[in-house]
């Protein structure tokens, strides 16, 4: 009897030896989310329930709702589809679709129209909710205690941040900014985006900054924690909350970035501190806001006619003088548009007035002062339409905007192919980049 040879390839009984190599998921490197599935579910504070944190195509954090739904049972305006890890506001053709977790959340009021589907699902939810509180499994967050505002302190708790010429809300403070990476253990990094050996900004008072195209608010600053002058790359590492070592790596995220975009009216108290408001008291003790408001004229003013305009009501004109800006203290901002026209029509050849901010719905109040023929035809238009003045040229404005909202697009969008025709997409990408991160008075290469 002869023992059989035994053969590196092989069992001992002969049997082929397969050995199978593990392999590993890679982020694509033309995704736009590098946010791994593991890193969107989420809790809801209000009623427990699981959530989908998605961003947005503007880098909004949406939480949709876990499950899909039939198109069918939901309304136009809650249909929602992701695609590359990206939510989109609108469904994409199929019978299937999400939705947002405010409309079934059943500690919130509905965002849309509920149909008898949506309204099963949410009373659904609710029993759950009511058995987590029960067995004392969850427990609901409480809404903040009304208070005084808080103090003006040297250090915000919550900074504003610019990076690429935006201006974000940081999470909290600078150091506590954590990177959002993966790790080779599969943990999220503990280290910090902001490091002792990385380029660091620096502090520095600029105004809140123009919304649309607008003036800034004259004697008014805030503290900004300014990027603009770190390089490109620097930058892009601190947009995607990142540290150094996982500057360049190809590890993917197990969390949603914690950036807010900044809004200097729409913020919360957190950022209030930042800000030197100012406010008019009245004989009855009442306090009256004041209000920004930006007059364009229809000519350049002289410095003279500009002193006078300031006897009336201090005033700060831009580079050309054909736009100033005028703070008025009134309970409402129609009042604040008509007592600025009635005090400064007589010494201003004014065009336009607008608020210089928006309000809660993002809305602009824009006062003109048509000419009688010019009246008598829109009053007749919204007559026929069986609409009032104020709202048929409300209409018509969003329309004519959106038509030039649409042939920019198209005309950018014409632009960008021709520069992709003739230039690597990579080399354009820096390009652009470099172009908005280089500082007004620096020489141009």
């Amino acid at each position: 009897m002869h023992p059989s040879p035994s053969f590196a390839g092989r069992h001992w009984d002969g049997s082929p030896r397969i050995s199978r190599h593990p392999r590993s998921l890679r982020v694509a490197a033309t995704s736009p989310s590098r946010l791994l599935r593991a890193g969107h579910s989420s809790r809801c504070r209000r009623c427990g329930h699981r959530t989908d944190v998605y961003q947005c195509t503007d880098q909004r954090p949406i939480a949709l709702h876990p499950a899909e739904l039939a198109t069918t049972h939901v309304p136009a305006s809650c249909r929602w589809h992701l695609s590359s890890g990206i939510a989109h506001p609108h469904g994409d053709g199929s019978a299937w679709c999400r939705i947002p977790h405010a409309v079934v959340c059943p500690a919130r009021t509905p965002t849309c129209p509920a149909s008898p589907h949506l309204a099963a699902v949410r009373r659904h939810l609710a029993v759950r909710t009511r058995r987590l509180i029960d067995t004392s499994a969850f427990i609901p967050a409480l809404p903040p205690a009304a208070g005084p505002p808080p103090r003006a302190v040297a250090a915000p708790a919550r900074p504003v941040v610019q990076i690429l010429l935006i201006r974000y809300l940081a999470p909290g403070p600078l150091d506590d900014i954590r990177c959002v990476a993966q790790t080779r253990h599969r943990h999220r990094c503990p280290r910090p985006v902001l490091t002792l050996g990385s380029p660091a900004g620096r502090w520095t008072l600029l105004p809140p900054g123009p919304c649309r195209g607008q003036l800034a608010l004259p004697d008014t600053r805030m503290a900004v924690y300014d990027l603009g002058h770190l390089p490109y790359t620097e930058q892009l590492r601190w947009s995607a909350q990142r540290c150094p070592a996982h500057a360049a790596s190809g590890a993917p995220d197990l969390a949603l970035t914690d950036w807010q975009t900044f809004h200097p009216r729409l913020q919360p108290p957190t950022s209030a501190p930042a800000f030197r408001t100012r406010r008019h008291s009245n004989r009855r003790g009442m306090t009256v806001p004041h209000h920004a408001l930006e007059i364009t004229l229809t000519r350049p003013l002289s410095p003279a006619a500009l002193h006078r305009a300031a006897r009336v009501l201090p005033l700060a004109a831009n580079h050309d003088t054909t736009r100033v800006m005028a703070l008025v203290h009134a309970k409402t901002a129609h009042q604040a548009v008509r007592r600025l026209r009635r005090q400064l029509a007589s010494r201003l050849p004014i065009d336009v007035i607008t608020t210089h901010y928006p309000d809660t719905d993002h809305k602009i109040l824009l006062n003109v002062d048509l000419p009688p023929a010019a009246h008598a035809v829109l009053t007749d238009a919204a007559r026929r339409g069986a609409q009032s003045p104020e709202r048929f040229a409300e209409l018509a404005l969003h329309r004519a905007l959106a038509a030039y909202a649409d042939q920019e697009t198209d005309r950018l969008g014409l632009a960008v192919r021709q520069l992709l025709a003739d230039a690597n997409p990579a080399h354009l990408l820096s390009a652009v980049g470099h172009a908005l991160t280089r500082l007004p008075e620096s020489p141009t290469p």
